[in-house]
């Protein structure tokens, strides 16, 4: 479970990065 949410967690950031890159 844990690396799933780590997963995810990592993905939203990823995310967040990304969308801040293309504004």
């Amino acid at each position: 479970m844990p690396s799933v949410f780590g997963a995810f967690r990592g993905a939203s950031m990823v995310k967040s990065f990304i969308t801040t890159l293309l504004q």
